[in-house]
């Protein structure tokens, strides 16, 4: 006998039903069969919940709206024919009135049966009978017009303790009319008038322990703005775009020195450098923590640009500087420098033309916090050759005893090229003899220096005259006003490379007259050199200006 008992019972646990019907059947059996028949019937209980959660899935794929919510949910395999969907689909077709009755009558019942909560039996997978119980409220006045909760659980729990602790819980919102529609709305339900339904929430019985909670993803949608070189730029805003299957998303920023974000979503961009914008969802009773999204991107300054806002008047070779007058966006100083130094040189933004020829000046901003560097702006223009002058003259003794002597010199710079022979006939500016005439006008006044092609200087060579500022001594270069020495000299010219003259007359011995020094010996006196008109430019033979030159690194002891 226990035999035949044990093979009915292998037999049984072929199919779902069979076990389930066996059981209803034979409940009084011995112990064994009992708890086999329990097991079993656990394992039915578990198919029909994952069941009910796949149809519940199912039906908030068709007119009814979704939200993110479901988004995972949708992509399960499930049946069509569970307790949930036959259970929502009952309360959302069925008329809320009957027909040709209006909407202002007495508030109907949405739930089966005539009292709320009710219970619809319905088979589910295995034919284990699944209860959906339902409660409605109510409010015809509004654009809500009925909020309905349907609470799934084996039919063997009853509705207030089904209520306490579903299986499955959805809450569904149906809009049965228009927006702004009241109790005293007039219209007419021919058929039905569940339409518009949302499925506010479901609960995968939490309470009950029974299940984890979905899976939940965060989704960016908006891209940053990303044009070369370096955007976003400071000063500007991103609106960030995101959800998560739960719900909201909260976005914030993990370098906030960089950029911040707002409760918006908005990105304000701060400071140059990498901005880490984070994006999270906590999760909530029904949904796990969503894995955290990221979106770096490279913040870059502000572009920069430089104008020039002057231009030279008549730009010409030792002639008059030029100021100019430049800005940045950045509010920075613009440097200028000269890229042509040989014609003309820059300092804190003025220009001294030395040459002529091309003047190209460079304006530059490197930047700073906010701002990046500028592209380099060039400013070019000619600068004519201008009229030669003395740009400098100079005394140099070896040694220095205070008496103009052998081995002593004197440099004389004009600001350009100098036409030699103009100097004196024939001098091509190697080295050549000439003379020194040394002479004292009177008492009160200084010693002059004058070169000569001859030893009486009968032919004055056209450097012009210095005067060696020995007035204010004592003692003279030339003891008695009106007397003259003559010393034997050398004349040597050269070109520098800035393209100026540099003359040098370098004294020898003395041919005639004395020579007497300073008292005393270390005395300063300071060079006044005033050029010859007879000494001409080589460019385009402009006669020299006769300004005075004072001598550089004055005063000193120059003989």
């Amino acid at each position: 006998m226990m035999t035949k008992r044990n093979m009915r019972n292998q037999r049984s646990m072929s199919t779902v039903a069979r076990v389930v019907r066996r059981v209803r059947r034979h409940a009084s059996q011995d112990a064994a069969s009992e708890r086999g028949a329990i097991l079993i019937l656990a394992l039915v209980y578990i198919i029909v919940v994952s069941v009910i959660v796949a149809a519940l899935t199912t039906w908030t794929t068709g007119d009814l709206n979704n939200t993110n919510k479901f988004t995972s949910a949708r992509s399960m395999d499930y049946s069509l024919s569970s307790a949930m969907e036959v259970a929502i689909n009952d309360i959302r077709y069925a008329p809320l009135v009957a027909a040709n009755q209006t909407l202002n009558a007495a508030p109907p019942s949405y739930c089966w049966g005539t009292t709320s909560p009710s219970t619809l039996q319905l088979p589910g997978s295995g034919e284990a009978d699944i209860a959906t119980w339902c409660s409605t409220l109510e409010d015809l006045g509004s654009a809500t017009t009925r909020t309905v909760t349907i609470s799934a659980c084996l039919s063997t729990t009853n509705a207030t303790a089904c209520a306490a602790s579903p299986l499955l819980q959805a809450v569904v919102v149906f809009n049965d009319y228009p927006q702004g529609g009241s109790i005293t709305y007039t219209g007419v339900c021919t058929t039905y008038c569940g339409e518009g339904a949302v499925l506010e929430s479901w609960d995968w019985s939490s309470k009950a322990g029974l299940t984890t909670p979905l899976p939940n993803s965060i989704s960016v949608t908006s891209t940053p703005p990303s044009s070369p070189p370096l955007l976003p730029l400071v000063g500007g805003t991103y609106a960030t775009a995101s959800s998560a299957t739960s719900g909201t998303v909260v976005v914030s920023s993990a370098t906030p020195t960089i950029c911040t974000v707002n409760s918006s979503g908005v990105v304000s961009f701060v400071a140059n450098g990498t901005c880490t914008i984070d994006f999270n969802d906590s999760g909530n009773a029904n949904y796990s923590p969503a894995i955290q999204q990221t979106q770096t991107m490279t913040v870059g300054p502000l572009a920069n640009t430089i104008t020039v806002n002057s231009t030279p008047s008549s730009p010409t070779q030792g002639g008059a500087t030029y100021a100019t007058v430049s800005s940045a966006t950045s509010g920075d100083t613009v440097t200028v420098t000269s890229a042509t130094t040989g014609v003309c040189t820059a300092s804190a933004g003025v220009v001294t033309f030395i040459g002529n020829g091309t003047c190209t000046l460079n304006f530059n901003d490197p930047g700073d916090t906010d701002y990046r560097a500028a592209p380099q702006v060039q400013q070019s223009f000619s600068v004519a050759v201008g009229s030669p002058a003395g740009l400098s003259v100079l005394g140099n003794a070896s040694p220095q005893n205070g008496v103009p002597d052998n081995g002593d010199s004197i440099v004389y710079t004009f600001n350009q090229t100098m036409n030699g022979s103009s100097l004196m006939s024939g001098f091509t500016g190697t080295s050549t003899a000439v003379f020194v005439q040394l002479t004292r006008a009177s008492s009160s006044s200084s010693t002059s220096w004058q070169v000569c092609s001859t030893s009486t200087c009968g032919t004055v060579v056209g450097l012009g005259t210095v005067n060696l500022g020995d007035a204010s001594n004592s003692t003279h270069y030339v003891a008695t006003s009106g007397n003259v020495v003559y010393l034997n000299a050398t004349m040597l010219m050269s070109t520098n490379t800035s393209g100026e003259s540099v003359v040098t007359v370098t004294l020898g011995s003395v041919v005639s007259g004395t020579v007497t020094a300073l008292s005393p010996t270390t005395s300063t006196t300071t060079l006044v050199w005033t050029p010859s008109a007879s000494a001409t430019s080589s460019a385009n033979g402009t006669a020299c200006a006769t300004t005075a030159v004072t001598e550089v690194n004055a005063p000193k002891a120059n003989f």
